[in-house]
């Protein structure tokens, strides 16, 4: 306890006259208080060194992690499995553009389908994959070829009927063709084989050849061998028409005839067909261009396309203009455009020593004619004695 008093003189004259009144703190401490003071102390730096203990030994934070997203993926995987399905992805796969949308919608399509939201209705979505899935297997007991299903088999079917129609038609053919094989042509010409050998042993011995037609067969030897080398040559994918087994060089050129036309007929075929197709073939040229490009990024999106597009676009652009030199075409307008710089070049060289011959020309002193001197020199003398 503390205690506070003043002392105070009562004599007056015993007080110094400039001296004042001061206080006089007078402290009693107890063994109590004392005992107190040094226990809250202790206290205190107990508790300081249990908050230092908790926040070097303080647990790690454990993050609360909710259930993985639940997704239906029965049906697809169904889908997947089947023949055609694989062929169509693996055609979009090859596509440039379907793999720049898939890249750039892939991680949002997994985020909207993993949300509370579409979650919430995970139930209602297992519970319809499962309806879809079962509907699949029914269609494939009822459909066993679906199993099997490519393009090839489905274009296969598409030209089913067209090619029923052909082979039935190709068959009538060949089934008339033999018949009148068999039932006129041969018979007639094995009498006129018999007829032929007779007026050989009886008046004119042609050697087995037709007696008109045989005539003209030096005439037209030659030039049976001159179309066949020329057919040959610019037509040639088609059968070779044998030398042997014709009577005269006349039927000959018309087996010739025949085979030049098939010829023509495939060949314009293949035109017809590489026209159409070449804006196709072109197109896929392109794409694996383009999708080389694409792979030579680190991440397929929409500004590495750019670039990729840009780079393509200087590649194709260079593809051509080499091409187009390489081509006839491409030659000749070469050949004409080095000629004309050749033709400029000696102009150019020309002209300089034309302007130096003009300037030399200008310059040199003209010859006086001999009777202009003599009346030039005659006035000088006149002028002189004048």
């Amino acid at each position: 306890m503390s205690f506070f008093s003043r002392s105070r003189s009562t004599d007056s004259k015993s007080r110094a006259p400039d001296s004042k009144s001061r206080p006089i703190i007078i402290s009693i401490e107890t063994a109590a208080s004392s005992a107190l003071r040094h226990a809250t102390g202790d206290l205190r730096k107990k508790k300081v060194e249990k908050v230092k203990a908790k926040k070097v030994a303080a647990p790690k934070k454990v993050k609360i992690r909710r259930d993985p997203p639940v997704r239906a993926k029965k049906t697809a995987a169904h889908l997947r499995s089947l023949p055609i399905v694989q062929q169509t992805q693996n055609g979009l796969n090859k596509l440039s553009l379907t793999r720049i949308v898939y890249s750039e919608t892939k991680y949002t399509s997994l985020k909207v389908i993993d949300s509370r939201f579409v979650q919430f209705f995970a139930p209602f979505t297992i519970f319809t994959d499962d309806v879809m899935n079962s509907g699949l297997v029914l269609v494939e007991t009822l459909v066993p070829s679906l199993k099997t299903k490519t393009y090839n088999r489905l274009g296969e079917e598409f030209m089913f009927p067209y090619n029923f129609v052909a082979t039935w038609v190709s068959g009538v053919a060949k089934k008339g063709y033999i018949a009148f094989e068999n039932n006129y042509r041969k018979p007639g010409h094995d009498q006129l084989v018999r007829y032929r050998k007779f007026y050989n042993k009886k008046y004119i011995n042609t050697n087995g050849k037709p007696l008109l037609r045989g005539i003209f067969d030096p005439i037209f030897l030659p030039a049976n061998n001159m179309f066949e080398n020329l057919t040959i040559k610019f037509l040639p994918i088609g059968n070779k028409v044998p030398s042997d087994g014709f009577c005269c060089e006349f039927d000959r050129g018309f087996a010739l005839t025949g085979n030049f036309l098939v010829r023509g007929a495939t060949a314009t075929g293949r035109q017809i067909t590489s026209l159409v197709s070449m804006p196709f073939i072109y197109m896929n040229h392109m794409n694996n261009v383009y999708n080389d490009e694409l792979d030579k990024e680190l991440r397929v999106s929409f500004r590495s396309s750019i670039k990729a597009l840009g780079r393509t676009n200087v590649y194709l652009e260079t593809e051509a203009i080499e091409a187009f030199k390489n081509s006839s075409t491409g030659k000749l307008f070469q050949n004409n455009d080095a000629k004309r710089i050749t033709d400029a070049d000696t102009l150019l060289s020309e002209t300089p020593k034309a302007e130096e011959n003009s300037k030399v020309e200008e310059t040199k002193p003209q010859p006086v004619p001999l009777k202009e001197y003599k009346s030039k020199s005659e006035e000088s003398l006149l002028i002189e004695v004048a």
